[in-house]
């Protein structure tokens, strides 16, 4: 027991440094990879699976002051739902309230009467989070032609991550009450949304694995072991990681994981009817190059980026 709390008690001597800048870079990079694959989906056939990255980065980023609230050792068990929604809609509400509003102002002049009707649906849809079930009992397929017809199909992405926000504190909360292990917790909650996933593709219902959120949780619970591994275990390493050679094998980690994550931009295609087995090397990429911990490397990678 003394043990555990000199371990979280470091851990939040340490957490002035929360800013990941490199992070951001890869997030960035995410982004981008999306983008192009939507702009010129021949050139970067691949990009679709930034997605993937940035759902283990934003459960990675999102875990990690969520784990700081509930296992504070000067305040534990607390977490404030209301200042973290809070939070999370002053970030995000005024871009998205511009782009609902530049889409139906520029679809009025544009769009026949129908169609006009069906942005409606869109934007009620991004409005309130629940944009990938729209999309889904609409057409069911992201690839398809009608799919990139739609200016708001980007936005199913954020309705996953906000029902995972909306579940995942109270889920973290439930497990201190309880005083379960929270990373047989997190593994378990990560395991079952992967074996939903699996299912979902195995039985010809790639879409369901693709939209709904309880087949995506597991790519944001990835990020959120990563997160307690960080915060919890700051002292575990990779056996390869000997004294004699830790920065070589450190960069070399951060190397490869990036040079995965660029080299799937361009190998991995839709067509695949997009395996999941694709979806664990997407995260897994960056689950690499985390792991590293090299900061001077993180840093000039995100200068470059």
């Amino acid at each position: 027991m003394l043990k555990a709390s000199i371990i979280i008690q470091d851990c939040f001597k340490g957490s002035n440094e929360k800013y990941r800048s490199d992070i951001d870079g890869l997030r960035a990079l995410a982004c981008l990879a999306v983008v192009i694959y939507h702009a010129f989906p021949e050139s970067l056939r691949g990009g679709f699976t930034g997605v993937d990255i940035f759902f283990v980065i934003s459960g990675f980023l999102i875990s990690s002051i969520l784990y700081r609230n509930l296992y504070n050792p000067n305040n534990p068990g607390r977490v404030n739902i209301v200042d973290f929604y809070v939070r999370r809609v002053k970030r995000i509400l005024p871009a998205l309230i511009c782009v609902l509003l530049f889409v139906l102002t520029v679809g009025y002049f544009l769009l026949l009467p129908n169609e006009y009707q069906k942005i409606g649906k869109h934007v009620l849809g991004g409005s309130t989070y629940i944009s990938n079930f729209i999309l889904y009992f609409e057409s069911g397929d992201y690839f398809n032609q009608d799919s990139n017809q739609k200016p708001l199909l980007h936005l199913w992405s954020l309705g996953v991550e906000e029902q995972f926000y909306l579940i995942f504190p109270l889920f973290l909360w439930l497990i201190y009450k309880l005083k379960l292990s929270l990373f047989k917790s997190l593994v378990v909650f990560a395991s079952i949304s992967f074996v939903i996933n699996i299912y979902s593709v195995l039985t010809n219902h790639g879409s369901y694995a693709f939209y709904m959120p309880w087949a995506r949780f597991w790519e944001l619970s990835l990020g959120s072991i990563l997160a307690y591994m960080a915060m919890f275990k700051h002292n575990w390493d990779f056996k390869l990681q000997q004294t004699s050679g830790r920065l070589i094998n450190s960069n070399l980690l951060s190397i490869v994981g990036v040079l995965l994550i660029v080299i799937g931009y361009f190998v991995i295609k839709s067509s695949s009817k997009f395996s999941r087995l694709y979806c664990l090397i997407s995260c897994s990429r960056f689950s690499l190059y985390h792991c590293s911990r090299s900061k001077s490397l993180h840093k000039s990678i995100y200068l470059v980026i």
